[in-house]
């Protein structure tokens, strides 16, 4: 299969051959890399994330390759963004850099998929909270609007909203947030 692929690059039933006995001889690296390879290949964006976020947890549970692993789960996110472990795998290393503008990024193509409420509140009160870090308070009280809105007395929601209501000079929300 190998010497297949090195003659025609884009044969994804030979990629496939090689993913197949990478797999079955353990060989996570090369299977990784061949589910890459199929992720690039494949024109459907549902099949093609899941061979992306396949390469990325290989690469991130099998070797010490996690830079890669974030770039397939980027690939997968990007291709398909309901991919539930390409998201929260991407989600968790960009948000442990700080990258405020990526992760809003991601929170947002998220949101426009997501279906489960719970997962709906706290993409908004992560988005919140980076919105509140850069200083957008108006954003960040809408986003907190949101999450209370799914759950009215979310106390998290509720001091956030009345620290923010605080530093604007807007007491009397302050004081309705932090009462309830």
């Amino acid at each position: 299969f190998k010497t297949v692929v090195e003659n025609r690059a884009d044969d994804i039933v030979a990629w496939e051959g090689v993913r197949s006995a990478s797999e079955a001889l353990g060989d996570h690296v090369q299977t990784a890399l061949a589910c890459a390879q199929l992720g690039n290949l494949c024109s459907n964006n549902e099949r093609s994330a899941l061979f992306w976020e396949q390469a990325g947890v290989l690469l991130l549970d099998k070797t010490e390759a996690h830079d890669d692993a974030e770039i397939a789960f980027d690939r997968a996110f990007e291709r398909d963004p309901r991919r539930a472990v390409a998201f929260d795998k991407l989600f968790r290393r960009v948000r442990a850099r700080n990258e405020d503008d990526r992760l809003l990024a991601i929170i947002n193509r998220r949101l426009d998929v997501v279906e489960d409420e719970q997962e709906t509140l706290k993409l908004f009160w992560e988005r919140a909270r980076v919105l509140r870090k850069k200083g957008d308070r108006e954003g960040a009280l809408s986003a907190l609007e949101n999450v209370t809105m799914i759950e009215p007395d979310h106390v998290g929601a509720l001091a956030l909203s009345g620290e923010i209501a605080i530093t604007m000079g807007k007491f009397s929300d302050a004081a309705d947030y932090l009462g309830r």
